[in-house]
C-alpha cells in the first residue's frame, strides 16, 4: 500500500479496521462497487443464454456470437475496473470471475463450436427385457443405444452390448429389476430445458470430465463406462486391476469407489487443516504478508535471517499455503458431491455428476517436475483447472491447419497463449484487490514462466549429447534445481503483489489451535474466521442490485 496510517507493523485486527474504513470510503466516493450477486455473473449468464438458443441451422444467429462476445467483454472489463470487496478472497475472486468469463466466452464463441461438436456423457434408464430382445435381434453382437433429446426425436450411436446400472461398482445389485441405466453420448438437445442444463454444464465444467472435449491430462474413463458408450477398449484396460484407481499420463488418479476417495481425501484434509493453521499463524507474524514490502521492524526470529533465506522462507510459505488451500477446496468439492449421491432421489436428477469417476485428483505426480522441469511443473504437476481456455487458441490453429501439430510453431503458441492467458486472469484478480496493487506484476510473472520453459528447452536441446550421458538421477536433480531456482528468481513479481493487495489476510480456517494457544501476534483466540454479513445492495439501477457483503 502506498500510504499506511501506522508507524509500526500493524496487528491483524488494526489492519482489518483500516481496510473497513478504506473500503467504505471508496464505496462512498464511487471509486468501487461491491461484488454483487447476480450482477457480476451477468456475463456468464449471457453466454449460457446464447448457447441455449439453437443456431446450427441459423447462420444469422450464429453470426450474432460476435455482438454477444463484445457485450460480455465490455461488461466484464467494466466490472474488473470497478469492483472490490472487504473480503480478501472475495475481492480476488471478483477479478478472476471477470477474466475467466472473457476467456471462456472467447473459447466457446470463437475457438470452438459447441452446438455443432460438443457432447457429454449422460445416463438413461432402459428396460432390461427390451434390451435383451434388442440383443437377440442383432446378428453381429451390436446393439443401438438410443438417446431421447427431450422432444421425441432420437439420436443414435452404435455401442457394444455391455452395460452398467450406474453404480460405482458397475454390478447389477438386483437381477429382478425391470430397468437399469446405461451411459450414452448426449449432443446438443432439442428441448429447451435440456438445452439450458446442457449449456450450464458446458460453461461450468472446467476440465470437461464428462465431455468429449475433456483435457488430455485426465485419467481414462472407467472400462464399464466406455463399454456402455461403445468406446474402444484396449487389451491393457480389459486386464488391468482398477481397484487401485486409474492413473492419467501425468499421475492424476480416478478413484474406483467413493469409499476409496474418502479414505484418500479425509486424512489429507485433516493434515492439511493443521498445516494451514500453522502457515497462517506464521504469515500474520510477518508484516510483509499483511501490507506487502515495507520498512517495518521484523520479529526477532526473522530479523536474524539473511535476506536470501528470508526470501526463500516467504516464497515457500506462500507456495505451500496456496497449494494446500486449493487442494483442500478441491477435495471438499468431491466429498460434497459424493454426499449428495447418498440422498434419496437426488442422484436421479444429477445424472453422472455424483459418480466418483467425475472427480479425479487435481495434482499430478512430482515425477513431472523431475522428468520435465519447469514445463512439468506447470503442465503436469500443478492443477489443470484452466487448461481448456489456455489451450483453446493453439488447438484452433492446429485444427484449422494454420500450424502443424508438434511443430516448433505449435510449441511456441502453446507457451505464449497458456502463460499470457494465465497472466491476464491473475492480473484481473490483482485489479480488484483492495490494496495498492500493480496488475502488470502477476502478468510479468507468468510470462517469465513461459520464458523459463523456453530457456530450459533450448538449453537441454543444445546440451543433449552431454546430458544424455549423465545418470538419470543427475538429470532429474538438475530439472528440480532449475525449476526451484527459476521460481525463486521470479516469484516476487506475483507474491509481492498479492501481499500488497491484502490477499494473505484471508482466513482459510474457522478454528485456529495455534492462535488459540497464544502463538499469534495478538491475544489468544480460537475462532478466527472473518465474519461475513450479507445485505441487499441497491445499485443505481435495478439490475445492479443484489446480494453483497455489508460495507
Amino acid at each position: 500500500m502506498s500510504v499506511l496510517p501506522f508507524n509500526r507493523a500493524p496487528l491483524p485486527s488494526e489492519l482489518a479496521i483500516y481496510h473497513q474504513h478504506l473500503y467504505a470510503s471508496k464505496i462512498a466516493q464511487g471509486k468501487v462497487r461491491p461484488f454483487v450477486v447476480p450482477y457480476h455473473f451477468y456475463g456468464l449468464t449471457l453466454l449460457i443464454a446464447y448457447l441455449s438458443i439453437p443456431h446450427t441451422n441459423r447462420p444469422w444467429l450464429y453470426a450474432a456470437r460476435w455482438p454477444v462476445l463484445a457485450a460480455i467483454v465490455i461488461f466484464e472489463v467494466k466490472a474488473a475496473f470497478q469492483t472490490s470487496s472487504i473480503g480478501a478472497a472475495a475481492s480476488y475472486i471478483a477479478g478472476l470471475v471477470s477474466g475467466y468469463a472473457i476467456m471462456l466466452s472467447i473459447s466457446w464463441l470463437v475457438w470452438y463450436r459447441p452446438q455443432f461438436d460438443a457432447k457429454r456423457i449422460e445416463k438413461r434408464k432402459i428396460n432390461v427385457a427390451e434390451k435383451e430382445n434388442m440383443a437377440k435381434s442383432t446378428s453381429n453382437g451390436l446393439a443401438t443405444a438410443v438417446y431421447s433429446n427431450g422432444n421425441g426425436s432420437l439420436k443414435q450411436r452404435p455401442t457394444t452390448n455391455g452395460h452398467t446400472n450406474g453404480h460405482a461398482s458397475g454390478r447389477r445389485e438386483d437381477t429382478n429389476r425391470h430397468d437399469e441405466s446405461e451411459y450414452v453420448w448426449q449432443p446438443y438437445p432439442d428441448n429447451f430445458r435440456d438445452r439450458l442444463v446442457w449449456a450450464i454444464d458446458l460453461v461450468c465444467n472446467q476440465r470437461g470430465e464428462r465431455w468429449n472435449w475433456a483435457i488430455p491430462t485426465l485419467p481414462p474413463l472407467p472400462v464399464r463406462v466406455k463399454r456402455s458408450l461403445g468406446e474402444p477398449i484396449s487389451q491393457k484396460e480389459e486386464t488391468q486391476n482398477q481397484t487401485a484407481g486409474i492413473r492419467s499420463s501425468i499421475g492424476n488418479v480416478s478413484f474406483p469407489s467413493w469409499k476409496a476417495l474418502v479414505r484418500s481425501h479425509v486424512p489429507k484434509i485433516v493434515v492439511g487443516y493443521f498445516v494451514l493453521d500453522l502457515i497462517k499463524t506464521a504469515l500474520i507474524n510477518d508484516p510483509y504478508f499483511l501490507v506487502g514490502p515495507n520498512s517495518f521492524d521484523l520479529p526477532p526470529h526473522l530479523d536474524r535471517l539473511h535476506w536470501l533465506l528470508l526470501r526463500l522462507y516467504r516464497q515457500s510459505l506462500v507456495f505451500t499455503a496456496i497449494t494446500l488451500a486449493l487442494e483442500v477446496a478441491f477435495m471438499f468439492q468431491a466429498l460434497f458431491m459424493g454426499s449428495l449421491a447418498l440422498l434419496p432421489g437426488v442422484s436421479s436428477y444429477l445424472g453422472v455428476r455424483p459418480e466418483v469417476w467425475m472427480y479425479p485428483s487435481q495434482w499430478g505426480s512430482f515425477s513431472q517436475i523431475s522428468n520435465k522441469g519447469l514445463n512439468g511443473l506447470w503442465g503436469g504437476w500443478w492443477h489443470q483447472t484452466f487448461r481448456f481456455v489456455f489451450a483453446a487458441p493453439t488447438n484452433y490453429l492446429i485444427s484449422n491447419k494454420i500450424i502443424e501439430p508438434r511443430s516448433m510453431a505449435a510449441k511456441f503458441c502453446a507457451l505464449f497463449f497458456a502463460f499470457s492467458i494465465s497472466g491476464i486472469l491473475h492480473a484481473c484478480g490483482s485489479m480488484t484487490q483492495l490494496g495498492d496493487t500493480n496488475p502488470w506484476h502477476p502478468f510479468i510473472f507468468f510470462m517469465l514462466q513461459g520464458l523459463g520453459v523456453f530457456l530450459q528447452t533450448v538449453l537441454c536441446t543444445s546440451l543433449r549429447p552431454l546430458i544424455s550421458k549423465l545418470p538419470s538421477s543427475v538429470r532429474k536433480t538438475g530439472n528440480v534445481l532449475f525449476t526451484f531456482g527459476w521460481l525463486c528468481l521470479t516469484a516476487n513479481w506475483l507474491v509481492d503483489d498479492m501481499a500488497r493487495g491484502g490477499l494473505f489476510t484471508f482466513e482459510p480456517i474457522p478454528l485456529s489451535p495455534s492462535r488459540g494457544l497464544g502463538f499469534g501476534p495478538e491475544e489468544p483466540r480460537w475462532f478466527c474466521m472473518n465474519k461475513v454479513d450479507l445485505i441487499w445492495y441497491k445499485g443505481k439501477h435495478w439490475w445492479e442490485s443484489g446480494i453483497a457483503e455489508r460495507i
